[in-house]
């Protein structure tokens, strides 16, 4: 009888392989489950058309792609699936072992560049996890962007300090952060009067007007 205590065991995460060589289909099949048995489903679709219709259905956790489709070839290709899934790890499988054309594939929207025949079971599976996390940095990295916009536009135009002698404004664009804080931390001015005497400053307050 098993323990209470035991972790039941975590289902098949899906993988898409968009591939239509059934040669290089059946080699990264046996790839992973020799990796990593049990731990991945592998769906093959043939197309991109295909990959759309798999995609409508289910998000996998990892979608491996050929650039050398039947209806789609190139970098249009990734474009293609990173708009059909932008948030799902994309690790691009081609021939060509060229650096420039990798950095291509990874501004189109790919996390991570294979090339065939260069790789075996231990270096597919590391390109499929670290596009997992990848992916997963990325859309921290948006939303973090996204909740910062919003903070930004939720803040007045102008932010403005009275105190008794002057008033100080900070406009919010980043570009003037600088001047702003060194505005703020300016000294105020010495009266030119020498028979002044000195008065009490009152605390600063601040408000926020728009323009």
């Amino acid at each position: 009888m098993m323990e209470m205590s035991e972790k039941k065991a975590e289902p098949p995460r899906p993988i898409l392989l968009i591939e239509d060589e059934p040669g290089d289909a059946a080699l990264i099949g046996r790839f992973l489950e020799s990796a990593a048995p049990g731990h991945y489903l592998l769906e093959l679709v043939e197309s991109l058309e295909a990959a759309r219709a798999a995609l409508t259905r289910q998000l996998p956790a990892v979608i491996l792609l050929d650039l050398s489709l039947p209806d789609s070839s190139g970098l249009e290709t990734v474009r293609s699936v990173h708009r059909l899934a932008p948030t799902t790890p994309l690790v691009v499988l081609t021939g060509h072992d060229d650096s420039d054309f990798a950095l291509s594939t990874l501004e189109a929207g790919a996390q991570d560049y294979l090339v065939k025949g260069s790789f075996g079971s231990d270096g597919l599976l590391r390109a499929v996890r670290h596009a997992a996390v990848r992916a997963q940095l990325e859309a921290r990295l948006i939303e973090s962007e996204r909740r910062q916009q919003a903070l930004l536009a939720a803040v007045p135009d102008i932010l403005v300090e009275v105190d008794a002698d002057k008033i100080y404004t900070w406009p919010t664009r980043p570009d003037s952060i600088f001047s702003a804080t060194i505005l703020s931390a300016a000294p105020p001015p010495i009266s030119s009067s020498a028979n002044r005497r000195p008065t009490r400053r009152s605390s600063p307050f601040s408000t926020a007007v728009r323009r």
